[in-house]
C-alpha cells in the first residue's frame, strides 16, 4: 500500500465501523421498543388478572358469609327443637 492508499483505507474501515455501529444502534433501539412494548402488555394482564382476583375475592367473602349467616339458622333450628323437648 502507498502512502495515500493506506488512509483512504483507514477512512473506509471507519466509516464501515459507524455503518456497523449505527446498524447496532439501530437494532438495539428496536429491540428496545419491542421490549417496551411487551412490557406494556404485561402490565394491562397484570392489572386484568389484578381486577380478576380482587372479584373471585369479593366472591368467597361473600360465600363466605351466606354460609355463615347459614349456619346459624341451622344451629338456631337445632336449638329450637332441642328445647321443645
Amino acid at each position: 500500500m502507498t502512502d495515500t492508499e493506506e488512509p483512504i483505507a483507514k477512512v473506509r474501515r471507519v466509516e464501515t465501523e459507524q455503518e456497523e455501529d449505527g446498524q447496532q444502534l439501530n437494532q438495539a433501539s428496536d429491540t428496545a421498543a419491542l421490549l417496551q412494548d411487551e412490557l406494556i402488555q404485561a402490565a394491562d394482564r397484570e392489572r386484568q388478572l389484578q381486577m380478576q382476583l380482587d372479584k373471585v375475592n369479593d366472591d368467597v367473602s361473600r360465600l363466605e358469609r351466606r354460609l355463615s349467616n347459614l349456619w346459624e339458622q341451622e344451629m338456631k333450628q337445632s336449638d329450637s327443637m332441642f328445647n321443645r323437648f
